[in-house]
């Protein structure tokens, strides 16, 4: 289905892309495509991880999507204010993590609560030995 062909001398490298990748007959193709061109964050084989969703701003948008938690990054419990959890979020950036009231984390399905908090205690555990 592709042919990837490389220039064997530098200058021929300079002059022409270092590819060409041939994908059939479709005349509104582009034929060739520059190494420099294919980062890892911009092709992937999986249609789906070229879309990258911010994680939510407000309260309104977290209870939304508040079954698309993906992890536990840590908690904090303050004295006198309210629990809040750093979580991140299925199909965001993994760096990426927004603080959560546990209001609206407690609106999430039990089972998915339960499977998050034991993975974050387990990680937890394993970090402060």
């Amino acid at each position: 289905m592709c042919e990837l062909s490389y220039n064997s001398t530098y200058q021929d490298s300079i002059k022409a892309s270092p590819f060409e990748i041939a994908y059939g007959y479709e005349s509104n193709m582009i034929k060739k495509v520059n190494s420099w061109d294919l980062e890892d964050n911009k092709y992937s084989p999986n249609a789906e991880e070229f879309v990258r969703r911010e994680p939510p701003r407000t309260e309104r948008e977290m209870l939304a999507r508040i079954n698309e938690l993906s992890g536990i990054g840590g908690w904090s419990e303050e004295p006198g204010k309210e629990k809040t959890y750093d979580v991140f979020w299925k199909d965001c950036d993994q760096t990426l993590a927004r603080k959560v009231p546990e209001r609206i984390f407690n609106q999430a399905d039990l089972s998915l609560r339960q499977s998050l908090m034991y993975n974050a205690k387990l990680i937890q555990e394993h970090e402060q030995v």
